[in-house]
């Protein structure tokens, strides 16, 4: 049989090999997390200058559409 020493070392060992799952788990969630934030962070970024590319199209057609109707 193991002394109380020694089955209290194996639960420690244990705990703190489940800690060291925990952490790592939770560094691998943080990172994953950091990529998809970078991810939408440029999308949205495409976003914003297709639409203002859109935006400055429109003027432009309505613009033109204006000074067709002058002539």
């Amino acid at each position: 049989t193991q002394s109380r020493s020694s089955a209290a070392s194996d639960v420690y060992k244990r705990q703190g090999k489940g800690f060291a799952v925990v952490a790592s788990s939770i560094k691998d969630l943080v990172k994953s997390s950091r990529d998809t934030l970078q991810y939408v962070r440029t999308v949205l970024e495409k976003l914003t200058l297709i639409h203002r590319d859109m935006q400055e199209t429109r003027r432009m057609l309505k613009r033109s559409d204006e000074e067709t109707k002058e002539y």
